[in-house]
């Protein structure tokens, strides 16, 4: 099965292979659900606030599944895993709890850590979790997204000087449309 999984199918068997765990931990794991690589309905771009997952109830689903989504900005193997592992607490307790009481609890069962927002998965005591998923699956197929990368706008503000030592900034337009100020010495100052 290694390497040959698209992104969807990869992401379906790591939640196949988590079921124990969520069993072990008196999790209701969910009879039906999907998962797949994209954005979240919300802040899946911004460049503070970024969402990586969303899971939504199987009552919006015509269908009846939860269906969860993992942000195509993650392309590396274990935030991947983490971020669905997260995602699937939330299917197991109903995504009406939030990340309230019911949530934290099942992820201190699982052995998260975190604050619930981000609570994902430890190291410690997951690592055997993680190699066993590369081991049969491989790595998670799927590049990083790169969003947001437009250029930062450069300063629209023009440099004016006065011969006395002065300066100051002014919009272009300005400049174009009244053109440089007069110095508080009397002076007409220049583009510098």
């Amino acid at each position: 099965m290694k390497n040959q999984l698209n992104r969807e199918q990869w992401l379906t068997e790591v939640a196949k292979l988590a079921e124990d765990a969520f069993n072990f931990a008196e999790l209701q794991y969910p009879q039906s659900w999907r998962v797949a690589c994209g954005f979240p309905c919300r802040n899946a771009t911004g460049s503070t606030k970024r969402r990586i997952g969303e899971c939504h109830s199987s009552t919006v689903s015509a269908d009846g599944h939860f269906e969860m989504f993992i942000s195509p900005v993650l392309g590396e193997t274990k935030p991947a895993i983490k971020t669905l592992l997260h995602e699937m607490v939330h299917a197991c307790i109903g995504t009406d709890k939030g990340h309230r009481a019911e949530f934290s609890q099942a992820c201190k069962r699982l052995g998260f850590e975190g604050k619930p927002t981000n609570a994902e998965p430890s190291d410690e005591v997951w690592a055997p979790f993680f190699e066993a998923v590369v081991e049969k699956l491989g790595e998670y197929p799927h590049a990083t997204l790169t969003v947001n990368n437009k250029k930062k706008q450069s300063t629209r503000m023009i440099k004016v000087l006065c011969p006395c030592g002065c300066s100051a900034r002014m919009t272009r337009k300005w400049l174009e449309e009244v053109g440089p100020p007069v110095c508080g010495c009397g002076e007409q100052m220049e583009i510098g």
